[in-house]
């Protein structure tokens, strides 16, 4: 196993973690360990767990790695005891209070979507890094638990939208589901020339976008017509393919067309006001906008040029009742720093 507090080291920890899927087990242990800490085990609230998490788990040597696995044991014994209301929902339900979209501090227990148990599979999984901790869940988590990175660790924050938690995800049903990538742009000279910027920004380009402003909609347009006449669920327009007013007009006429698409990214594009590389889409039901804000910049590899945006800070986690979902944008997928920070927050689909 590997542990994230440790540089990934990997351990021989078998003596520690010898039948480790055993609940009965756990339960045993994590008696031992509540005694030995003078923990209630059967406390209702969340008090006591957060602070063993926030007070023993980052600060844990390591001649104390037991008590790291230990602690991993505890969780899930408590969350097992909480059977009318799971801990992780209590959790959920706590940071709810704090607002619509709760930004995760450093060491902060969240709440994260247990994976369906059908034949829906997450679309999120091993191979979209080959990061241990994409590979092997972290030890200080659990399937509905997780620890938000300590304070310097470099990556980006965690936020969690819970405004709908409590509503089933729009595209979950029977049959398999179908995504698209609208392909629009054969040539790149259609978005524009890389320009440097003015000083002090001479190293920098911003302002992509269609050049063809009117031909540019009518193939999203014609695409999206495609989409509906094949089923799709999900479609998905790329990077810098839009301008704020095309987006605006297109999620518009998204929400008043019936069809099967559930889930709509209209691509992204470089806003002036906010000097970002900003994606943005929106759900069939109309209940959540999608937004990211790029956290990477693109360097071109010719005229070495800069991509000259504020980059975003933070990842978020769209939650529904039984799914979630993040948006990443070009180089944030195969960035490590950003994958890292995506594996712990464990959303089921990555656009």
């Amino acid at each position: 196993m590997y542990c994230r507090h440790h540089g990934n080291v990997y351990r021989d920890w078998n003596q520690q973690i010898a039948n480790f899927t055993n609940s009965e087990l756990w339960e045993q242990l994590a008696f031992e360990v509540a005694e030995k800490l003078d923990f209630n085990l059967y406390e209702e609230d969340t008090v006591n767990v957060r602070r063993f998490f926030f007070e023993q788990l980052p600060n844990a040597g390591v001649q104390e790695i037991p008590l790291v696995v230990q602690s991993r044991i505890l969780a899930a014994a408590i969350e097992k005891k909480q059977r009318v209301i799971p801990l992780s929902e209590k959790l959920q339900e706590s940071l709810a209070q704090r607002g619509v979209c709760v930004p995760i501090a450093p060491d902060e227990l969240f709440p994260v979507i247990q994976p369906t148990r059908d034949r829906k599979k997450s679309w999120y999984g091993p191979s979209l890094s080959t990061n241990p901790e994409s590979l092997i869940p972290p030890i200080d988590s659990l399937p509905s638990l997780g620890i938000a990175p300590s304070k310097g660790q470099p990556g980006p924050q965690i936020e969690i939208d819970l405004a709908h938690r409590a509503v089933s995800a729009p595209f979950l049903h029977e049959r398999q589901l179908k995504f698209a990538v609208g392909v629009l742009n054969a040539d790149s000279a259609e978005l524009g020339e890389l320009i440097p910027g003015l000083p002090p920004l001479e190293r920098t380009f911003f302002g992509i976008g269609p050049v063809d402003a009117d031909l540019q909609i009518a193939r999203m347009r014609d695409i999206y017509r495609k989409a509906v006449a094949e089923n799709v669920d999900v479609l998905v327009f790329p990077e810098l393919c839009t301008n704020l007013e095309i987006a605006t007009e297109l999620m518009r006429e998204f929400s008043l067309s019936p069809s099967s698409i559930a889930v709509f990214v209209a691509g992204s594009y470089h806003c002036s006001v906010e000097r970002k590389n900003i994606a943005v889409g929106r759900t069939r039901d109309g209940r959540i906008d999608l937004r990211h804000e790029k956290l990477e910049r693109y360097v071109h590899r010719i005229t070495n040029l800069t991509e000259g945006i504020e980059q975003g800070t933070s990842v978020r986690v769209y939650q529904w009742k039984n799914w979630s979902a993040s948006i990443l944008i070009c180089l944030d997928a195969i960035s490590s720093r950003v994958l890292s920070t995506v594996s712990i927050a464990r959303p089921h689909m990555v656009l």
